[in-house]
């Protein structure tokens, strides 16, 4: 069953002040993530003091030149996606369990196998990439539904998705969840 996603304005919009830096801190408490500037909590005396979220620059480098690579033209719901997908796999048995070791793990992004060919050259992409990284990694926001792989819809539906579920067609890409009998997250 293919589905095709659209997020709703206000979630679109929090990404985009998110990216263009409206938002100068992200604050994670025992009840909810939130930007300072945007949701208020009700002040009470249980509501515990914000704190900082500290993302690993290894892991946002990696997850961010793999949405470069993957989605710099696909928009940032497409993008967010291909985010999802490497983080989705991060907390799935069976892949790496790091987020770099998710984008090397061989022959799994084709990017990854010319990388010493290619580089990083659209400067503004790359900081729509980051931002888009930071954001997935201090979100739980999954618009994939738990999407473990993709494609392009440009090529011919590959041996390997056989006896998986599609969950998602986007922009140009297809998305999948793990076989039936495997639990995806």
């Amino acid at each position: 069953m293919r589905l095709t996603i659209s997020l709703t304005l206000a979630i679109v919009t929090s990404l985009i002040m998110f990216i263009e830096g409206v938002r100068p801190q992200l604050h994670i408490t025992e009840s909810a993530i939130y930007f300072e500037d945007m949701w208020e909590l009700p002040q009470t005396a249980a509501t515990p003091e914000p704190v900082q979220v500290k993302i690993p620059q290894r892991d946002l480098k990696c997850l961010a030149e793999n949405i470069y690579h993957e989605a710099r033209g696909e928009g940032i719901n497409g993008m967010l996606a291909v985010a999802n997908v490497t983080l989705n796999r991060v907390a799935t048995t069976g892949f790496p369990s790091t987020v770099c070791g998710v984008v090397y793990q061989p022959y799994q992004f084709s990017w990854t196998l010319i990388r010493d060919q290619i580089g990083i050259y659209e400067k503004a992409a790359y900081e729509q990439s980051l931002a888009i990284a930071k954001y997935a990694l201090t979100t739980a926001e999954d618009i994939t539904g738990g999407a473990l792989f993709f494609h392009s819809i440009t090529i011919k539906r590959p041996k390997w998705t056989k006896g998986y579920e599609e969950a998602l067609v986007l922009n140009n890409h297809i998305f999948y969840k793990g076989k039936s009998n495997e639990k995806s997250y």
